[in-house]
């Protein structure tokens, strides 16, 4: 049997049973459940949604995407930019069909939030699929190169580095003669 109430746990004492009441209103699966019933009325789901399995549902899938088993993210978030194209879509189309310039400029809006949001779950899902990027302080690339470092300088004690831990120790002769 489909069931279209909310389940409620009473608890021991009126406060009890009111402070459940009151964490399930804000809790998250209820928010979803909320959404995803309204979305469905009058849409033919409607009749065969049982309230309380979605509830579960939706618990149980935020705490798997919680827990960090994040393999739907992707296919999740990819339907969101579907969905978010379209309606960019949609509301660019109902725009360029209004006569009054107010009514084009709230349909744009719209369209160009749409679109907004669908580049950025697009940026999401690219971030997603890509390995972390690391800024490296320095990089050395060279062939046969060597670098040596002077101890005070490997500690950020630049200033204190003397002249000579940069210069060549090899003696150069030079001949000045003078006439």
């Amino acid at each position: 049997m489909i069931s279209k109430s909310v389940p409620i746990v009473k608890g021991k004492t009126e406060l009890e049973t009111a402070e459940r009441i009151a964490k399930l209103a804000v809790s998250p699966e209820m928010s979803s459940q909320r959404v995803v019933a309204a979305s469905e009325r009058n849409k033919g789901l409607d009749e065969h949604l049982d309230i309380p399995q979605l509830m579960a549902v939706l618990k149980a899938e935020s705490e798997r995407l919680s827990a960090g088993k994040s393999e739907d993210v992707g296919p999740i978030l990819a339907n969101q930019a579907l969905a978010l194209q379209s309606l960019f879509s949609r509301l660019t189309e109902r725009a360029l069909s209004q006569s009054h310039m107010s009514n084009i400029e709230a349909f744009m809006r719209l369209a160009l939030r749409a679109q907004s949001q669908c580049r950025a779950t697009l940026e999401t899902l690219s971030s997603l699929n890509k390995a972390p990027t690391v800024f490296a302080q320095q990089a050395n690339v060279a062939t046969n190169q060597q670098i040596n470092y002077a101890q005070n300088q490997l500690l950020g004690n630049e200033a204190e580095v003397p002249h000579e831990a940069f210069v060549s120790t090899e003696k150069q002769s030079t001949n000045i003669h003078s006439t």
